[in-house]
């Protein structure tokens, strides 16, 4: 015979069964999905990495390239060590205030002393040729 008491009892241990299966099936799920989460976060680490080490590299050659084209400027164009030296560190502040690299702003230096011009006066014709500002002629003095 079928009592109130073991209807339930039955209910409540088929309820209870049925409950802890459910959430065995969740956390199962959550684990599974924190599993995947955290493989996405590792593989978005490691690209991020690595791309901090490709600018690194590119920021390395960039300086090598630089400080090559100063050497340039002292052994083919005549300039002395000590006015590369200051020449170098001119650049460095004009390339952020023109907005161009150093680089491109030492290749200019280069040609432009090549001609012959002293180091100062290379530098602002250099300064004229990457800016918007009206120079005047420095031989004129």
């Amino acid at each position: 015979m079928v009592t109130a008491a073991n209807l339930i009892a039955r209910v409540s241990v088929d309820g209870a069964e049925s409950a802890e299966s459910k959430l065995l099936g969740v956390g199962g799920a959550a684990e599974e999905t924190n599993a995947k989460l955290s493989r996405l976060a590792l593989g978005g680490t490691l690209i991020a990495g690595a791309a901090l080490v490709g600018l690194g590299a590119l920021s390395v050659k960039m300086a090598a390239d630089f400080q090559q084209v100063m050497l340039q400027s002292e052994a083919l164009a005549n300039v002395s060590k000590r006015d590369s030296d200051a020449a170098s560190a001119a650049i460095l502040q004009m390339a952020a205030a023109l907005g161009q690299t150093p680089l491109e702003l030492g290749k200019g230096f280069y040609y432009i002393a090549s001609t012959g011009a002293s180091a100062k006066d290379s530098l602002i014709e250099l300064a004229c040729l990457f800016s918007t500002l009206q120079c005047d002629d420095p031989e004129a003095g």
